[in-house]
């Protein structure tokens, strides 16, 4: 029997006793807690699955075994003791962490919670003092050393980037999590899972036995699903997707093969560690297969921080940034969020960021030129985080919400697939009015990149920086029996940016292919105010029949 996907709970007692799909992930399990003692953290995106890894964590600790039958776990041949011991489960990610205040009083109340679960009576004080309290008690109480499960650690942190309290919120819990440190004796195990790795924060400054396992190559499969996992545990599914005539995003029929082909492109590609195996986005894999088997884009509305629009609206992003990108270990080792107060942050550490939120993933490894650090190459995972990014730009340098620019979509996807450039060119006008309210200097690349964006949120193929035999085309745009080769002019005229065109016989390379096909190639050039942040005089267009 087909057992069902449930993507709305985290509970590894409700999937288990369910019947609900889950997938055998005891074995990094069990090699995380067979030592006697052991603090680990690990960072994943958002979505990923950490905090069903914190219940299951928790079901272990407390001896739920009969949850384990048909495990990894209970079925290896070195048995796990299935000892019982109290556990203190956190979860951050409802935290109110709007002042320092109401953090700690959120803190307090959700250790009074555990207390009360336990039978013990903690005395009102400020929160650091009764979360000691709590370790102290359960081990007295209990006998035994307390497991301590610390889940969305740097919510609260995050949540406040652009709150002017961020330093008093970040002292707040940098005194709550130095408890950690102060009762590591009374500790048997902990496990704290977050999105990002800040380096000032006392998990990392105070911790001297945690063990960071974010970018560990025998734990880079823990959270996700590799390619056999999803043929093992979703074949019944995939079987059914394929039997109804599953369709990829062109309307073609899928077969097996080329469904897992499909689905590879479009949720594949999470890497953890340099030749590792990728992982698929769990909770986009869930939703794909409770969806009707529709290629949709679920990364954006379930994994997108609120605060990286504001960031990238601070420090806007060029196509480039994420070309061929490649960062340092030390430099994601130094990872410090205050950096983004200062309006003077880094592009290079904005990168960094969105690597840790899961918009980029590691490529492979890159050359370390004789340094004694290690480099990694960067790229995007799959064709939704890429869209997802998209997305992300033109939100950050328009200001347009989702329902605003939808409506533009339809209406630009009709304009350039019949050829009205009048139309196409009024369009993408509109979507620069909010603009100037976005981004405080812009340049050439901030308007290409967001006409790239644009075309690429309506599902046409546009491609930035072509190349030929003579030089790079900005932009090449497939639409049907159109075919646009633009170029993009800042301060200029677009009559220049069409002779450029000319000059350089770009349009030489699609001409033979478009007669072939029965297409029109237009040479469209597009010139940019800065004065105006928009496009400006009639833009210049000559087809090429």
């Amino acid at each position: 029997m087909k057992k069902s996907i449930c993507t709305s709970t985290y509970s590894f007692r409700t999937l288990r006793e369910g019947g609900f799909v889950y997938v055998d992930k005891t074995k990094e399990i069990f090699d995380l807690v067979r030592p006697e003692t052991a603090q680990v953290f690990c960072a994943r995106p958002r979505r990923f699955g950490k905090s069903l890894m914190i219940s299951t964590l928790e079901a272990l600790f407390q001896g739920d075994r009969e949850l384990f039958e048909g495990l990894y776990i209970t079925e290896n041949e070195v048995p796990y003791n299935w000892e019982e011991y109290p556990v203190i489960h956190l979860n951050l990610t409802s935290c109110n962490a709007s002042s320092p205040e109401r953090l700690e009083a959120w803190l307090r109340h959700a250790v009074l919670l555990i207390a009360d679960n336990y039978g013990l009576h903690l005395q009102e004080n400020y929160a650091e003092i009764m979360f000691e309290n709590l370790i102290i008690g359960l081990v007295k109480k209990s006998g035994k050393k307390a497991v301590l499960l610390l889940d969305e650690y740097d919510k609260p942190l995050t949540d406040s980037i652009n709150n002017p309290k961020l330093e008093d919120i970040r002292s707040e819990l940098e005194g709550f999590y130095g408890v950690i440190k102060a009762q590591e004796e009374n500790l048997r195990f902990t496990f704290i899972t977050g999105v990002t790795r800040f380096s000032q924060v006392s998990i990392f400054s105070k911790l001297n036995n945690l063990s960071d396992i974010s970018m560990a190559k025998n734990y880079a499969t823990m959270f996700g699903y590799t390619e056999e996992e999803l043929l093992n545990y979703f074949g019944e599914h995939i079987a059914d997707a394929v039997h109804s005539g599953v369709q990829d995003a062109d309307g073609n029929t899928l077969g097996k093969d080329t469904f897992i082909e499909a689905i590879r492109a479009q949720y594949d590609g999470f890497c953890f560690f340099p030749d590792c195996e990728t992982v698929y986005n769990p909770v986009s894999i869930g939703k794909f297969f409770n969806g009707d088997y529709l290629f949709k884009n679920y990364w954006y509305e379930t994994a997108t921080p609120s605060f990286l629009v504001d960031l990238a609206r601070k420090k806007p992003l060029y196509l480039t940034d994420a070309d061929n990108l490649i960062i340092s270990e030390s430099g994601l080792s130094a990872f410090n969020l205050q950096d983004f107060r200062n309006p003077s942050f880094s592009r290079i550490q904005l990168i960094e960021l969105l690597l840790q939120t899961g918009y980029l993933t590691i490529a492979d490894w890159a050359p370390n030129y004789g340094t004694a650090d290690l480099f990694y190459r960067l790229r995007f995972p799959n064709e939704e985080v890429s869209l997802s990014f998209d997305r992300l730009l033109v939100r950050a340098y328009t200001g347009m919400d989702e329902g605003d620019s939808m409506v533009y979509v339809q209406r630009l996807i009709h304009s350039a697939f019949s050829g009205d450039t009048d139309q196409m060119v009024d369009l993408l006008k509109s979507f620069f009015t909010g603009f100037s309210y976005q981004v405080d200097k812009p340049d050439e690349g901030h308007f290409q990149t967001i006409v790239y964006c644009i075309f690429k949120l309506c599902g046409m193929h546009i491609r930035s920086e072509e190349t030929t035999n003579i030089g790079r085309i900005d932009a090449v745009l497939h639409s049907g029996a159109h075919l646009y080769i633009i170029e993009f002019k800042f301060n200029k005229t677009a009559g220049g940016a069409v002779k450029q065109i000319e000059n350089t016989k770009y349009a030489e390379k699609y001409i033979l292919s478009a007669r072939e096909h029965g297409r029109m190639v237009h040479l469209l050039g597009i010139n940019f105010s800065l004065k105006d942040r928009n496009i400006i005089d009639e833009y210049k267009e000559k087809i090429v029949d």
